[in-house]
């Protein structure tokens, strides 16, 4: 057909001719814009499909670099910008906008720019500890306004200075220490920057023995606490059934409970291994029974029990047996926390059938 011929000639000299003679960038960029890529990869394969005009570059950002280009979000007119492309505010301003946050840890920031995203400028990096790197990048502590230091780059105060410093202070228990570092007591002095608010880490193999030695409520001898039997009825009145409880009580960590006194220890078989019995003995009767005399369900009927906690892994079942689930109603006494263990020999296959959910298979 002569007219079919003529128009597909007509075709082929005009996309030659066109790459001669490009839209101008506004045009180019308007008719791309309407045909709504979500990305350059789209943009791409459109253009090798013949879908988009001859007079409309594949490479725009190397035709119009001088002519208007942006990046590829303006382009499409996804509003995006590629990482490297962006302008960023100045170390300063970004680090005083990140003070007026009152933003505590790189955990806080990560959190707050994943759930309140509106309240992040697009001039402000999500990363500006790369973003800044040699561009008045010093710490999360400086950047944040915290004045913390990372472990790897202070010199921190000798063991025996710094046990020294938290003993003035007059600290009872774990949880004081950590309201303490948290700056919840006004009225003692300001934390030194060169004493930790992790000490065991810190100082392990340095001389750490232990929260009672470093607050000073003295774990390994008898000197400020209660008589055995004084400190052992306490115990008792607080009705705790389990040693787990008990730990958590003396750390403050136990809903319902008043704050451990400072004459009570919080490890009383060390303090008292003198007089010491058995924990049955220190929490009297309302010890539960011990683990090895426990009469616990059926494998089928714990198994019921557990799949119904919508548990998803080893782990969770960990968290839950410790109490760390809080949502969850607590571990019942009769069902065992090392079910593996108990269930050996009684119908015990593997987590997944315990919990009910289905194994990750290995790649291969």
């Amino acid at each position: 057909n002569v007219n079919d011929f003529i128009r597909e000639l007509e075709l082929q000299v005009w996309s030659k001719l066109a790459k001669l003679s490009w839209r101008p960038f506004e045009e180019a960029r308007l008719v791309v814009r309407e045909l709504s890529f979500p990305g350059s990869k789209e943009f791409f394969t459109a253009f090798k499909n013949g879908e988009i005009p001859s007079d409309i570059p594949a490479t725009p950002y190397s035709i119009y670099r001088n002519q208007g280009w942006i990046s590829w979000g303006d382009w499409l007119g996804s509003g995006t910008v590629q990482t490297q492309q962006k302008i960023y505010s100045s170390y300063k301003e970004a680090s005083d906008f990140a003070k007026r946050l009152n933003i505590k840890s790189v955990r806080d920031w990560q959190i707050m720019r994943r759930d309140h995203p509106e309240l992040f400028p697009d001039k402000i990096p999500g990363s500006p500890q790369n973003t800044y790197k040699n561009r008045g990048w010093i710490s999360w502590g400086e950047f944040l306004g915290t004045g913390r230091v990372a472990d790897g780059t202070i010199s921190w105060r000798p063991f025996k200075e710094a046990k020294a410093f938290v003993h003035q202070l007059g600290l009872n228990n774990y949880k004081e220490w950590r309201d303490y570092c948290n700056g919840e007591f006004n009225d003692l002095p300001k934390m030194p920057k060169d004493i930790p608010s992790g000490p065991r880490r810190v100082y392990k193999k340095k001389g750490w023995s232990g929260f009672p030695d470093w607050l000073g409520t003295y774990r390994n001898i008898k000197k400020g606490f209660r008589s055995f039997e004084s400190a052992r009825a306490f115990a008792r009145s607080l009705k705790i059934d389990s040693i787990s409880k008990w730990r958590l009580y003396s750390t403050g960590k136990l809903d319902g409970f008043d704050p451990k006194p400072f004459d009570i220890p919080s490890t009383p078989h060390i303090v008292y291994k003198n007089e010491w019995i058995d924990w049955n003995d220190w929490l009297g009767d309302n010890m539960v029974v011990a683990t090895q005399q426990r009469e616990y369900l059926s494998y089928t009927d714990a198994r019921k029990f557990a799949r119904k906690l919508g548990l998803g892994s080893v782990n969770e079942w960990s968290a839950y047996c410790k109490g760390q689930l809080v949502h969850l109603p607590p571990k019942p006494d009769n069902v065992p926390a090392g079910v593996s263990r108990t269930y050996n020999n009684n119908g015990w296959k593997s987590f997944a059938d315990f919990l009910g959910y289905e194994p990750k298979r290995k790649k291969k």
